[in-house]
């Protein structure tokens, strides 16, 4: 037996035709009619093989039969055969364009095939030639869910609400794509319809906690979080949102109890082993952070890297002593290890031990000399010295080597000079970066900065910020720069807006939650202010200016 693909080809030949005549043509016509009415008796019989070829035969005695052209694609299509199916509906447009069905056929056959993008242009082609079709619409949306482009997602199932109010299922696809466009407000519009519509929908419950944590309703978030883990226990990823929404609201010994779960429930998983560790540090379960540590230690083993982000998280642990000690073990494993060295010194630096930290960051500049890490690290200690001449002396030194990072080098130069007061040095060593590699985005932030900084030539430091930020967009330190200078420009409800989201993406960086002090301050929110700088001088005791500001605040 033949299967479609050899029936095609089989039924493919126009069937051979008489002379042309009045008499003839009739005759074709009332050929084509009776094949394609038994087509339809098959088709209603459940016998597709069979309508199939009296649909082809139908069509071979009549060329130019869309309907006919249209129904064999479709059939095709429901048998599994795109290919044939993207044949069947090209002839059919090539004899009526804009058929919006034909291009649903088509559109739908490319998508089965893999071709994405060319079955997107054509469905939005058949949805702008017909919107009042449900299932024209659904299957763009599909097409925008394959090509992960949620505003297409998001057009296809607003057309589909509005051809049923009462369909739950797109309001909740609607809802979804309008969540990953960042329209939240539009995103809780269409959760409750769909609350009203399908209140068990799989789903609903996670992506109300998600918008309600977008909005600003954090305790609402954790609890439809937690009602979504009630049903969903192995859902890890929503449970880390957990995690990360409880410690935000300080809440540690809750935060606690969904660490360990996650962190038990993948034994492997380093930062897993790393949240469990410092949220157990910060609940004051000693005990059971001793466990995490030693177990984040293991995991931790061989990379120095790691190694590091544990030291940098037992000194946030006030355990100062005990980094030293994790960094001089792992060193001790590694004689004359660079990395060791670099591990060593950056235990001392971070527990303020700065003139032990130097000896040991030397010793790795000397075994690397040409390597940036080192030398930036030991340029670093000096100017936390006030040795601002010899970290200069150091970074000139990089720059003479045979093969220098030139612009990491000059942007260190300039963060050196502006410590010492030298703001007319730091620009120049800032626009000489700049001018090496105008694209470079730390330059275009490190010189907007400044200049937001000396509150002079504000445009040119808000264009200058605005491209680092495009290529960045997720980058705290940049969206730092870009609230400070919307608040040198005056613009203080735009300014909060970006600070406050530099805090959470710098996990609440000192100068930030300074920076944002300020605006609160300046928008008469006293509490706020005062809240901010605190946060500040927890992880900077000794940041004097800070401290002036906070007591300008009465309590």
């Amino acid at each position: 037996m033949l299967g479609i693909a050899g029936l095609l080809v089989a039924l493919a030949a126009p069937a051979a035709k008489p002379s042309a005549s009045a008499d003839t043509s009739a005759l074709i016509q009332e050929q084509a009619l009776k094949a394609y009415t038994q087509g339809r008796l098959s088709e209603a019989e459940g016998d597709l093989r069979e309508a199939l070829g009296s649909y082809i035969r139908a069509l071979g005695m009549d060329s130019d039969a869309v309907p006919i052209a249209r129904h064999i694609a479709e059939l095709l299509q429901r048998l599994g055969d795109s290919s044939s199916a993207l044949d069947y509906a090209d002839k059919a447009l090539a004899v009526t364009p804009g058929d919006a069905q034909s291009l649903w056929i088509k559109g739908s056959a490319l998508i089965d095939l893999g071709r994405y993008q060319e079955g997107l242009d054509v469905l939005e082609k058949c949805v702008d030639a017909d919107s009042s079709r449900l299932e024209y619409v659904q299957a763009l949306g599909r097409a925008g869910e394959a090509l992960d482009r949620p505003d297409i997602v998001a057009r296809a199932y607003g057309i589909a609400v509005q051809l049923d109010e009462d369909d739950g299922e797109s309001w909740f696809q609607l809802a979804t794509a309008q969540v990953r466009l960042g329209q939240f407000q539009e995103a809780q519009k269409s959760l409750d319809r769909v609350a009203d519509l399908a209140p068990s929908r799989p789903g609903q419950i996670f992506l109300q906690g998600f918008v309600d944590e977008h909005m600003g309703r954090p305790n609402d978030a954790i609890e439809h979080y937690r009602q979504h883990l009630q049903i969903h226990k192995s859902d890890q990823l929503t449970r880390r949102r957990l995690v990360q929404l409880l410690e935000r609201a300080n809440r540690w010994p809750e935060a606690l109890v969904e660490a360990r779960a996650v962190a038990q429930s993948a034994p492997r998983d380093w930062e897993a082993a790393a949240v469990w560790t410092d949220v157990a540090f910060r609940a004051k379960h000693s005990s059971e952070a001793q466990t995490a540590l030693t177990h984040l230690t293991k995991l931790s083993e061989d990379s120095p890297e790691r190694m590091g982000q544990v030291v940098s998280l037992l000194v946030q642990a006030d355990k100062k002593a005990e980094a030293t000690k994790v960094a001089d073990a792992w060193a001790t494993k590694r004689p004359g290890d660079p990395r060791g060295y670099l591990l060593q010194a950056r235990a001392r630096m971070l527990a303020n031990q700065e003139k032990e930290a130097l000896p040991y960051a030397r010793r790795a500049l000397e075994a690397q000399p040409d390597s940036l890490l080192p030398r930036i690290l030991v340029a670093r200690i000096h100017s936390d010295l006030k040795q601002y001449a010899e970290a200069e002396k150091v970074l000139n030194e990089g720059l003479e080597r045979p093969v220098p990072a030139v612009v990491p080098l000059l942007l260190e130069i300039g963060g050196v000079r502006e410590q010492r007061g030298d703001v007319a040095g730091a620009e120049a060593a800032a626009r000489d970066a700049l001018k090496r590699e105008p694209e470079n985005p730390r330059a275009q932030n490190s010189l907007g900065y400044l200049l937001a900084d000396q509150n002079r030539n504000l445009p040119e430091a808000e264009d200058l910020i605005r491209k680092a930020v495009a290529q960045d967009p997720d980058n705290g330190a940049y969206i730092d720069s870009m609230g400070w200078v919307h608040f040198r420009m005056g613009r203080l409800d735009v300014a909060k807006s970006e600070l406050e989201r530099a805090v959470e993406l710098t996990d609440g960086d000192p100068v930030v939650r300074e920076h944002l002090g300020d605006v609160y301050r300046q928008l008469s929110l006293t509490s706020q202010a005062r809240d901010q700088y605190r946060l500040s001088l927890a992880k900077d005791g000794s940041n004097a200016r800070v401290k002036a500001k906070l007591d300008q605040l009465h309590p």
